[in-house]
């Protein structure tokens, strides 16, 4: 299987991308980005969408799962309107209805 930072990069809180950290900051909103080359098409070759938009920014909290030692990303992908959102590739019911995005 892969890591988390082979997918991913965070981008706040601004620290090193490691379970220590994410541990004592468990409190905190999470912002991470996919990294370059991560989302492709079924068939293996990448959109023609800009660079940031091949990109998909997810924000959201880490909660600790003490009977696996592992920690769960419960997250909600960040978009800017509805045109953002079917770019991607997403749909309105993608976006949960607590989320203040929607």
């Amino acid at each position: 299987g892969s890591q988390i930072t082979d997918l991913f990069e965070m981008i706040r809180p601004h620290m090193e991308f490691s379970f220590n950290n994410i541990l004592s900051h468990i409190n905190t909103i999470f912002v991470l980005i996919t990294r370059e080359g991560v989302l492709t098409n079924r068939d293996g070759s990448t959109t023609n969408l800009m660079s940031e938009q091949q990109q998909m920014r997810l924000k959201g909290q880490m909660i600790y799962v003490p009977e696996s030692e592992s920690i769960l990303f419960m997250c909600s992908p960040s978009v800017m309107n509805l045109d953002d959102i079917s770019r991607r590739g997403l749909y309105l019911s993608d976006i949960p209805l607590h989320d203040a995005t929607r």
